[in-house]
């Protein structure tokens, strides 16, 4: 069965002839894992863009897959996408990470201008960090968490220093603060958004999915769920998403 670094390899076209859709945006979220904070600047820089071909370099490897999930495969990622005429060209800016034991806090975030006048804003799931994993658990009875209120003010800030219509995605608890980011953001903001990406997201507590902010973006989420999904399945849902046929587990 092929898988998303396959879709990198083989899919040719750029977005100008065949439109951003739901693989381009796991592609990105997975993508999101890689340690890019540490060659793209924070939200508070002069944010220039490092095209995705520019992180192709050997020097960079220890720091990018440092304590990343699989980084063999991710590393087979990183190849395609830099050699591809679909991706190579896209700019990574505004690159955040923000690891927080005392607030139970694991949040990271980068942001990607597409081409075709719009940008990408992706959210890192759970890294392999202990905190990661209890920002999760409280998950499940508190809200909001600190990652994500910071996804709020995240696509605030990007928002403001870019321009053109906005996409919001992410992988496991990454697609719940896209969704959560969404819904709270101002609504301005929530106006340039065309669609948001949920990759076997957690989903919310009942009240959230109720209230007023969850309707006005609902129509936009777009979810999707491996067969054997586990963390997507979490807490209460109201989107309608998309079971993708799978037999292997993770980026595979």
């Amino acid at each position: 069965m092929k898988n998303i670094v396959d879709y990198v390899e083989e899919t040719l076209e750029p977005l100008a002839q065949r439109p951003f859709g739901p693989v381009d945006s796991l592609v990105l979220s997975q993508f999101s894992y890689i340690h890019l904070e540490e060659f793209v600047q924070g939200p508070a820089g002069v944010s220039t863009p490092v095209s995705l071909k520019e992180l192709l370099r050997a020097e960079c490897f220890d720091s990018l897959f440092y304590r990343v999930r699989a980084p063999q495969e991710n590393r087979r990622l990183l190849f395609a996408l830099a050699a591809s005429p679909r991706f190579r060209d896209i700019g990574a800016v505004c690159a955040v990470n923000d690891l927080n034991p005392d607030l139970q806090k694991q949040f990271s975030a980068v942001t990607f201008l597409l081409g075709d006048d719009t940008v990408y804003l992706a959210f890192r799931g759970t890294d392999a960090t202990l905190v990661g994993w209890k920002e999760d658990f409280n998950m499940a009875f508190l809200s909001p968490v600190p990652s994500q209120e910071a996804a709020v003010s995240y696509v605030e800030t990007v928002a403001r220093r870019t321009v053109g219509r906005l996409r919001l995605g992410g992988h496991s608890k990454g697609g719940n603060l896209a969704v959560y980011a969404a819904m709270m953001c101002s609504g301005a903001v929530q106006e340039r958004i065309d669609a948001v990406y949920s990759h076997d997201g957690p989903g919310f507590q009942e009240n959230i999915l109720q209230s007023s902010a969850f309707a006005a973006i609902q129509g936009r989420v777009q979810k999707t769920l491996p067969k054997s999904s586990l963390i997507g399945m979490l807490l209460e849902h109201q989107e309608n998403y998309t079971v993708v046929e799978s037999s292997r587990i993770g980026i595979m």
